[in-house]
């Protein structure tokens, strides 16, 4: 999702993926245009080491640029992750969601998901925040599919969190 076609669009937040993160100007469209990003880090993989690594180091990694960003509005852990035996969240994403809270406990951990319901049953305990994202395209959604994936995850997290549905980066 383009920071401008978004903010025609009347949205307010996008996801950006690590592979979009980078993009030249995408921080400075979003502060111009008011929209926040729920972001995405490329050197997540490098949390399966130790957490008191980073903590020595704290500028060896990236999310202290990205958390002192103004349109930083949280954490996206993982674009529609599939879910383990019996609806249960994948070891190494339990292990990224908490050193993620460790290390910034003051922005929301969000993961979305637009398939399988067990993903939603799975990852809900391990996030402040579940959603669901749309792709902004000239092919669209129709308001019925958005309605109907929505009422579904909520009849799943029932009150227990916070529901954002939002468009992908």
């Amino acid at each position: 999702t383009d920071p401008i076609y978004a903010h025609e669009l009347g949205a307010n937040t996008i996801l950006s993926t690590a592979a979009y993160l980078a993009k030249q100007g995408l921080w400075k469209q979003c502060r111009n245009l008011g929209i926040y990003l729920i972001a995405q880090d490329y050197e997540w993989p490098f949390l399966h080491w130790p957490i008191n690594e980073f903590a020595k180091d704290p500028k060896r990694y990236r999310m202290q640029w990205v958390v002192e960003e103004p349109m930083f509005l949280g954490h996206y852990i993982e674009d529609e992750p599939t879910a383990g035996p019996g609806a249960t969240p994948l070891p190494h994403l339990a292990k990224l969601s908490a050193a993620v809270r460790e290390m910034d406990p003051y922005h929301p951990r969000f993961i979305s998901e637009q398939t399988g319901w067990d993903r939603i049953y799975a990852y809900t305990p391990i996030v402040d925040v579940i959603g669901y994202h749309l792709y902004a395209s000239s092919q669209g959604y129709s308001e019925h599919h958005v309605e109907a994936n929505t009422h579904g995850m909520a009849q799943i997290v029932r009150d227990t969190k916070p529901m954002w549905v939002t468009l992908q980066a």
